[in-house]
């Protein structure tokens, strides 16, 4: 916010129009959260007012999330709100999503093996930009680390299939390439990750 506007009340500044109609539309009042702190902590509370989660979502993501508005199971389990993460219970996986009000689609039992059991959470890598880019040059989709191969990384175009010895395959068919493990320092060995779609 510049000085000016710091030391003004409220008055006419914007001229604002629907984007369907080009209709001005009247009593309105314009926020501006890259200038303006203020118009920041002004939308999270619209965000967690206002009914409409998928709008609030987006308001969030758009600013952030403060340390006030941030979930305390978030916290606790060590995950972001809206990102998606694993509860590993003996062989069973439960995908599980916190949202932006502290609440988990998972039942309140395996909420609290997860809490007692930090270990069990699993969180997805993001790859770096240079992995991204070794995968996009040789057209691959995924990515493993056998669990018993520690000195290299495996490419595939289909997603393969994790065995009892925590081989990956694909039935009928070799990877594309096999790579040193130390190009891929985010997959960790046993994991299988995914070339995010918007990154391919």
């Amino acid at each position: 916010m510049d000085k000016q506007d710091s030391q003004t009340g409220l008055r006419v500044k914007y001229d604002v129009k629907k984007v369907e109609t080009g209709e001005t539309v009247n009593n309105c009042f314009v926020l501006r959260p890259d200038k303006d702190p203020a118009a920041v902590a002004a939308l999270r509370t619209y965000a967690r007012a206002t009914p409409n989660k998928a709008l609030a979502d987006d308001i969030i993501a758009w600013v952030g999330a403060s340390t006030a508005d941030r979930p305390r199971l978030a916290d606790v389990l060590g995950v972001e709100v809206g990102e998606e993460f694993i509860i590993r219970e003996g062989p069973v996986d439960y995908k599980c999503v916190i949202n932006q009000n502290g609440e988990a689609d998972l039942s309140y039992w395996k909420i609290g093996y997860a809490i007692n059991h930090p270990e069990s959470v699993i969180r997805s890598p993001h790859l770096t930009e240079a992995e991204i880019a070794i995968m996009r040059a040789v057209g691959a989709k995924w990515v493993s680390k056998s669990g018993r191969i520690d000195s290299r990384a495996e490419l595939w175009d289909t997603k393969p299939e994790k065995l009892s010895d925590g081989t990956y395959i694909v039935f009928g068919a070799d990877p594309i390439a096999r790579i040193k493990a130390q190009l891929f320092p985010s997959v960790k060995l046993g994991d299988c990750i995914l070339l995010e779609a918007e990154n391919f």
